[in-house]
C-alpha cells in the first residue's frame, strides 16, 4: 500500500500505527513550499535591511517572482529597460546577478531552492544528499528551517522518486471546496 501526505507529523505517525508495512510518499509540493516560503521570507528581510525608500528596496520587491522562478525559465537572451535599474537593457539573468550582488545571503538561499526544484525535476537521490549535506551550505535561518524539513521528511521525499507522479493534490482540492461551500452557505438552512 502506497500512502502519500503532507509533511504534518501526526499524520506520519498515524499511518505509521494503522499501516505499518505502507510505502509512505511526502508530497513534493508541501516539500518546495518550505523552501519557496523560506526564499520569500529570506527576500523581505533583505528588504527591511535596505529599508523602503531605497532603489534595492525597491528592486527586491519588484523582481520577487523572477527570484521563484525556475531557473529553466529564466530568459538570458531577450533584453528589457529595467526601471529599478536606470532603464538598462538588462535580461532577467542579469537582473537576478544584480539582486545577487545586494545580499550574498540571497544568492545561496537562491541556488539551495533552485537545487531543491531541480532535485524533484530529475528525482535525484543525489541531490537530496548534496541539499541534506549541512557541511556545503552556509544558509540563512529562514532556509535552515527548511533544510530541517527535508532532513526529517528524507526517507519520505527518497519514496517520492519511486513514484513521482502520485500527490494528494486532488484530495486537497476537494477538502477545498467543502470548505468554500460551507463557507458560503454560511447562514442557510438544511
Amino acid at each position: 500500500m502506497t500512502i502519500t501526505v503532507d509533511l504534518y507529523a501526526p499524520y506520519r505517525s498515524l499511518i505509521k500505527e494503522l499501516f505499518p508495512n505502507a510505502f509512505i510518499i511526502a508530497d513534493k509540493f508541501h516539500v518546495v513550499t518550505q523552501a519557496y516560503t523560506a526564499m520569500n521570507k529570506i527576500r523581505i528581510r533583505v528588504m527591511k535591511e535596505y529599508g523602503a525608500g531605497t532603489h534595492e528596496y525597491r528592486a527586491l520587491k519588484r523582481f520577487w517572482k523572477l527570484l521563484l522562478k525556475n531557473q529553466d525559465n529564466v530568459d538570458y537572451h531577450r533584453y528589457y529597460p529595467r526601471i529599478n535599474f536606470k532603464y538598462a537593457e538588462l535580461s532577467d539573468s542579469e537582473v537576478l546577478d544584480r539582486l545577487f550582488d545586494m545580499s550574498s545571503e540571497l544568492k545561496t538561499a537562491y541556488e539551495y531552492y533552485q537545487l531543491l526544484l531541480q532535485m524533484y525535476r530529475k528525482n535525484s537521490c543525489q541531490l537530496l544528499n548534496l541539499l541534506t549535506d549541512t557541511s556545503s551550505w552556509n544558509l540563512p535561518p529562514e532556509m535552515r528551517q527548511a533544510l530541517k524539513t527535508i532532513k526529517k521528511h528524507k526517507a519520505e521525499i527518497e519514496n517520492s522518486f519511486v513514484l513521482p507522479k502520485l500527490t494528494n493534490g486532488p484530495i486537497e482540492g476537494v477538502n477545498n471546496h467543502i470548505k468554500v461551500i460551507k463557507r458560503i452557505a454560511y447562514g442557510y438552512n438544511n
